[in-house]
């Protein structure tokens, strides 16, 4: 048996080259007589340096992938330490030109994948020169290896194998910027000129090495970057172990090794072309002549502000409808959410976009709260994409705050946001002044007047805090800072539930989901030992939680916290706290879901609207409940 290496941060691509029913799931194509088969491959990276192709009737490999990049690295398995290699998950292009569900080369049909290395392909040294990573794209619209014996007898629509159709990184010229490759594709159309549909890959500039430097209530960076600490301590005092609750020195800001052999990559966002679509008067073909080129690249260099590096995935939206991606939302390490987006709603031409930051969770330009440490509440960063949508005509954009690179840091108050695009710009510094405080839930545990202010600030009844038309533009929640109890000074209580708590670090390390104006967030909160106090602790995983939550107001809407419910008579309850015999309050927003950082959101709907959500935590997946919906129309999505 071949060994196999992990796959951590990789996920699998499933794809049908042929159309077959669920009874041939197991019939491979030589017991198939030459009818029907399970034409089914799965793709997917792993840390043994590879991609890998499996088809699905019996779980054979067919072939694997080695790019370029990780070779230096492959001598490094052997070590006894844990290497990333191909450890990003891939996308799939697949241009099916008569719709017929069969993959025919000889039509014009094509399937590529593009991926990224996350880690793979670098180095833990800031100095060492040359790529830190790369993105790849493969041509699979034929899988089976025809020169292969074990694939002889193959349909020939199938039969040609994998060809490489590009690579690029940071050596490849148009994306000097690009660092480690964290960010999945993001496949798109989009307009390169007037007239000139083009297939896109949407990256961002990706992670640089400097932020395993930078962990707790700290925007900028240690000053003694040099020869002799170029390589990074992830695991000493890099925040994730002995660093666990600490703040990282230094007070250098992100430019400060600009020019130098030392500099910082991945503050760019990147449109790299997959196909140019062409149209042959029967429809439009793909045209791979320029594949791998740049078609849209922003940076630094065209924006200062843009001196963080983007690491997260990227959320692409058709604002108009018609069916060209029009604008981006993203957030970086730094804090900020940004939008990239042409200069009127709707301009599908990248040649025209430029990057606004339209949040700041980190106040970095206003007044920022002080911990009772006395350090600044600061250090927030982003790694996960926005859930988005449109209400009444405004892009309305959720999402959390978390280090993914030192998931067991507890020395930030992470939050969750929820944010309306009212086409607000950089200049605008839009922090959390301009939106509302929900963490104790004012609208259900508040007295009758705080329920009528909080309800004038989120609906826009009343001027924002710097007077007319400076609208509030959201809300926020921040997520278990503690404080003492009024009854025991000495118990810790968690203000975003109001029960004692020893839950420190909480944080957001998935991307959230907003559905039938519900919100979902998964965290992860490192849990201290309840011995020993270190989070890192033999056995001691921290916990996950699920935040369920009013997507326009952040309030309770299921009933989680069953303890709560013996007052629902009393009649001085908080009218909107009250659910028939059952109470809603702040402790009935979050949910204990088990051991472990969990996975994010899956949304299940079944024929007859019933909504499911699946959650991975403590080696399970469990399901949780989301409101049903009727289905009046058929449900529809773009596939790429």
């Amino acid at each position: 048996r071949w060994p196999l290496g992990d796959i951590l941060h990789s996920r699998p691509v499933v794809f049908n080259y042929s159309n077959y029913s669920s009874s041939y799931e197991e019939t491979c194509y030589e017991d198939a007589g030459g009818g029907d088969f399970n034409s089914s491959v799965i793709f997917v990276g792993a840390n043994d340096g590879m991609l890998h192709a499996f088809r699905d009737c019996d779980g054979r490999e067919l072939w694997s992938f080695v790019p370029e990049q990780v070779l230096p690295y492959l001598k490094d398995t052997t070590d006894g330490s844990h290497q990333y290699f191909v450890d990003s998950p891939p996308v799939a292009y697949v241009h099916d030109f008569d719709n017929d569900g069969i993959i025919e080369y000889t039509d014009g049909d094509r399937v590529v994948l593009v991926f990224g290395l996350r880690r793979g392909g670098s180095s833990d040294d800031i100095a060492s020169g040359g790529p830190w990573g790369g993105y790849f794209a493969v041509d699979v619209s034929q899988p089976y290896l025809d020169s292969a014996p074990h694939d002889a007898g193959a349909p020939g629509y199938m039969s040609a194998g994998p060809k490489m159709l590009f690579s690029v990184d940071s050596s490849t010229s148009g994306f000097e910027e690009m660092g480690q490759s964290w960010s999945q594709p993001r496949l798109a159309k989009v307009l390169d000129g007037p007239g000139n549909p083009t297939v896109v890959a949407f990256v961002t500039g990706g992670y640089s090495k400097h932020e395993d430097l930078r962990y707790g209530n700290n925007q900028n960076f240690p000053n003694d970057i040099n020869p002799d600490s170029v390589v990074l301590p992830q695991v000493n005092d890099g925040g994730l172990i002995s660093g666990a609750g600490m703040t990282s020195a230094g007070t250098a800001d992100p430019d400060t090794w600009n020019g130098t052999d030392y500099s910082m990559r991945g503050r760019a966002m990147y449109a790299i072309e997959v196909a140019s679509l062409v149209d042959s008067g029967s429809g439009y073909l793909p045209d791979f002549n320029d594949a791998g080129t740049v078609v849209w690249e922003y940076d630094i260099d065209n924006n200062g502000d843009l001196d963080y590096p983007i690491a997260s995935d990227m959320t692409a939206g058709d604002l108009n409808g018609d069916g060209y991606i029009d604008a981006i939302y993203v957030g970086d390490t730094g804090g900020r959410m940004w939008r990239f987006s042409g200069p009127t709603l709707g301009d599908a031409d990248v040649n025209f976009w430029d990057g606004e930051i339209i949040f700041d969770t980190n106040n970095t330009n206003g007044t920022q709260d002080v911990l009772p440490s006395g350090e600044s509440d600061v250090g927030r960063k982003i790694f996960y994409r926005p859930a988005v949508a449109v209400i009444n005509g405004e892009v309305n954009l959720w999402f959390g705050t978390g280090d993914r690179a030192h998931p067991l840091n507890h020395a930030v108050v992470d939050r969750l946001y929820q944010i309306v695009d009212k086409g607000q710009e950089t200049i605008d510094q839009v922090d959390e002044s301009r939106l509302v405080d929900m963490t104790t839930d004012p609208l259900q545990t508040g007295d009758d007047a705080t329920v009528t202010e909080t309800l004038e600030k989120l609906y826009n009844l009343v001027d924002g805090p710097n007077g007319e038309s400076d609208y509030y533009l959201g809300w926020y929640i921040k997520m278990n800072w503690q404080y003492p109890d009024e009854s025991d000074p000495s118990t810790p209580v968690s203000v975003s539930t109001g029960y004692e708590s020893t839950v420190v670090g909480e944080k957001v390390l998935a991307a959230p989901v907003m559905f039938n104006n519900e919100a979902y967030f998964t965290t992860y909160a490192p849990d201290p030992d309840p011995q020993s106090g270190n989070p890192c602790s033999v056995g001691n995983l921290g916990s996950s939680h699920l935040y369920h939550l009013s997507a326009m107001t952040g309030e309770s809407v299921y009933n989680y916290d069953v303890l709560n419910d013996a007052g629902w008579d009393d009649p001085d309850l908080n009218e909107r706290a009250k659910a028939g015999e059952t109470v809603l309050t702040r402790s009935d927003r979050t949910r204990y879901l088990g051991q472990g950082i969990p996975s994010g959101i899956v949304t299940l709907i079944d024929a007859s609207g019933r909504v499911t959500m699946m959650i991975s935590s403590s080696n399970r997946v469990d399901t949780y409940n989301a409101p049903d919906i009727k289905l009046i129309a058929p449900v529809y999505w773009m596939q790429w």
